[in-house]
């Protein structure tokens, strides 16, 4: 009776267990409803699943969104969050120049700024772009001079400006 509402009935259902916090169940429903592919559900449950992954930080769900995303469409209070994972997916890759692209879209009113801006000058350096990693490592101390002089973010800065020179 309910068939040709399947697909709503799984991303509903996903929406309640993602606002119940039960990431894990909820992902696998939103799976189910992109794995179709043919029905109107698919970009939200893309999203959820998005951020299901990256709650769980569970890479293989995140991979698995990420490849059938496009990030453009993706809900822009989300989409930093979002070129982050993607940088650090390319990290590990070893895709050093487009994880600097990604990391360098990440905002600077987000949270995620400072280590984006961080693994952005780590990505320089790994592709041999010492000129470039320098500038990333200044930006990121220049962000954060108003912080104390033990703030995290503002010594990995200063670290990795030291270790490029010292290249």
């Amino acid at each position: 009776r309910f068939r040709d509402k399947r697909m709503q009935i799984k991303y509903i259902l996903g929406m309640t267990l993602h606002q119940m916090k039960l990431n894990q169940v909820s992902a696998f429903q939103f799976i189910g409803v992109v794995k179709d592919g043919s029905n109107k559900y698919m970009k939200q449950s893309l999203e959820k699943l998005a951020l299901a992954a990256d709650t769980l930080g569970d890479d293989t769900l995140l991979n698995y969104a990420i490849s059938r995303v496009n990030v453009d469409e993706f809900p822009r209070a989300h989409r930093d969050m979002l070129h982050f994972r993607i940088g650090e997916y390319q990290i590990r890759n070893k895709q050093y120049a487009e994880a600097a692209r990604s990391f360098d879209r990440v905002a600077r009113s987000n949270a995620l700024y400072n280590t984006a801006k961080y693994q952005e000058g780590l990505a320089y350096a790994e592709s041999g772009q010492l000129d470039r990693a320098l500038q990333t490592f200044e930006q990121l101390i220049q962000a954060r001079s108003g912080a104390s002089v033990t703030d995290k973010s503002r010594v990995a800065g200063m670290m990795g400006k030291a270790r490029v020179l010292y290249q």
